[in-house]
């Protein structure tokens, strides 16, 4: 059990980490421009599903804080779960993070690439649950460093795709309520094209994205995700200019 225990949670923090869920405000926003993001979506993971919203800020269209929160569920079977009598339970990862995003290169042409750096982290905390009872099963820390290459491509003038390329780093230690430790660092690759509309107040965009996590622990191997978000981003202009 074991081990599927550290699979899930590995796959929870990296979802919560997703550049898709904690740093898109400043990528929908004019260079220059301050606003206010939100977004929330659904997360599919082999056998994990879940759901996913972040809030966050950007300040002049450098600078983005948010914060994340995801929920995530796996199926056990009884003999994982530790008998019949909890047939049926499910894995749940809870989690919330903060992380900062720094768009370090924005040209004026907006067909060209874009450069920006993001630095998470994610507190998770695991239980097993079934029809009437719950056991926790233990919490894990979670750090991510990423790098991002995006760019907008206008279709109309009120309508454009925001393609992004992230490739993030990232470290976690699991404890077991037992006292035992599981550490892992793993690497994850995301792709997400974005359908943008703008209009007065700011522009909504939809984003699909496929992550694929390579790990070298647990057995090696990698792990595809999908996700699909639904966001706001309120443009508030250039709040310095006087």
């Amino acid at each position: 059990m074991k081990n599927n225990l550290v699979r899930f949670i590995l796959a929870g923090v990296v979802l919560i980490s997703l550049p898709a869920f904690l740093s898109a405000q400043g990528e929908y926003l004019t260079k220059g421009h301050s606003g206010l993001g939100v977004q929330a979506g659904l997360f599919h993971a082999g056998d994990i599903d879940g759901f996913a919203a972040e809030a966050g800020f950007s300040f002049l269209g450098f600078v983005d804080f948010g914060l994340g929160f995801a929920r995530g569920s796996e199926e056990v079977r009884s003999d994982e779960a530790g008998g019949a009598e909890v047939t049926g339970a499910d894995l749940t990862a809870i989690a919330f993070g903060p992380a900062v995003a720094l768009h370090l290169y924005r040209p004026s042409n907006q067909n060209a690439f874009s450069v920006a750096v993001l630095m998470s982290y994610a507190r998770t905390k695991v239980s097993l649950e079934w029809d009437g009872g719950s056991e926790p099963v233990g919490t894990s820390d979670g750090f991510s460093f990423e790098g991002v290459l995006y760019n907008t491509h206008g279709l109309s003038e009120k309508v454009d795709i925001v393609t992004s390329l992230r490739l993030s780093h990232s470290w976690e230690n699991f404890d077991y309520e037992n006292g035992d430790r599981v550490s892992e660092d793993f690497w994850t690759i995301h792709v997400s094209p974005s359908f943008a509309v703008r209009n007065l107040s700011g522009t909504v965009h939809i984003s699909p994205g496929l992550s694929i996590t390579l790990r070298e622990g647990l057995g090696g191997g990698s792990q595809e995700t999908l996700s699909l978000s639904l966001g706001y981003t309120f443009d508030f202009g250039e709040l310095t200019k006087r």
